[in-house]
């Protein structure tokens, strides 16, 4: 199959398959670049190709992202949050993040944990298998 190429420009799509049948593809009519099972994004400044410091790949029905070098993996954002939830139901929310603020944590669609510039607030009941501490501990 021949790939369409106009000045150095690969229209439609082309495959690149691997030895394995991780193959990768080039979707050029949905603007999409499909990563196959076994196939792997490697990021780094390694020349080896089996040896990378970030990596994103999918197998069966796991899908990760994976720090494999020595420095810290940030997940930035300029916008007014990180959440992290479902993609199936976008009330489904498990935490936001807010850069700079509030952590919020939910369960079953309510809030039940969140900093505040005071400390934190807990919604619904606390649960302590012991409790022991030094100061001023009031509980009500």
């Amino acid at each position: 199959e021949k790939m369409n190429a106009s000045n150095g420009v690969a229209t439609d799509f082309f495959t690149m398959q691997g030895t394995n049948g991780g193959n990768i593809r080039w979707q050029g009519n949905v603007n999409t670049l499909k990563v196959h099972d076994g196939s792997i994004l490697g990021f780094g400044a390694s020349t080896s190709l089996q040896d990378t410091d970030m990596e994103i790949f999918h197998v069966s029905n796991e899908s990760y992202i994976r720090d494999t070098g020595a420095g810290t993996l940030f997940i930035q954002t300029d916008g007014p949050s990180i959440t992290l939830g479902s993609t199936a139901n976008n009330l489904a929310l498990s935490a936001t993040f807010v850069p700079g603020g509030a952590i919020n944590l939910y369960h079953n669609y309510g809030k039940k944990f969140e900093t505040t510039s005071n400390g934190i607030d807990v919604t619904g009941l606390v649960e302590f298998d012991s409790l022991s501490g030094t100061g001023a501990v009031a509980i009500t």
